[in-house]
């Protein structure tokens, strides 16, 4: 009995692993190479057409673009420069120091819709502080950040990263 004790103890934690990981990912490799509706009986086996229906699509790869492009600023925002804040403020012998850290980290403990809310002032073509910046240094037109679809990626990138900011940099405080 007690040779099977390890085994009693992990199998719930296989079986929910295998119903609800490994049996989806092999469904959806199944779904990949047939044509179903999902509705009627009929499945016809396709094999790599769906594939390359998939690569030959135009709208495949600016996704895969624009995913990869997230993917980097991501890095960047959400990696790099906390752990270049996180070993600044390591560095910092103050009596401000705890005063950075909860400045920091501030903007994870607002809710999303707060700070969709604060973004949403910032980006206004109009009214926003960016775009009244961007007049004051001479650019004429609005800019709709939200809108233009070159700046829309950045702009979303950059209130992800300041939602995320203070709590990775908390996080690699803790290990620095």
């Amino acid at each position: 009995m007690k040779r099977y004790l390890p085994v009693m103890f992990i199998s719930p934690a296989l079986i929910l692993l295998f119903v609800f990981v490994f049996l989806p990912i092999l469904f959806t490799i199944f779904l990949s190479f047939v044509n179903w509706n999902m509705i009627g009986p009929n499945i016809q086996f396709v094999g790599l057409k769906n594939y390359i229906n998939l690569i030959t699509e135009k709208h495949f790869w600016v996704a895969s673009y624009n995913s990869l492009l997230y993917a980097i600023i991501a890095i960047v925002l959400d990696l790099i420069l906390p752990y270049i804040t996180a070993y600044a403020i390591t560095r910092v012998k103050s009596s401000w120091h705890s005063l950075y850290k909860i400045l920091i980290f501030l903007p994870t403990t607002l809710s999303l819709a707060v700070g969709s809310i604060i973004f949403l002032w910032l980006y206004n073509p109009v009214l926003g502080p960016f775009s009244y910046f961007l007049k004051e240094i001479g650019y004429k037109t609005p800019i709709g950040f939200l809108t233009d679809y070159h700046l829309v990626i950045y702009s979303l990138s950059i209130i992800v990263g300041w939602k995320l900011f203070g709590y990775n940099v908390i996080i690699l405080l803790s290990s620095l």
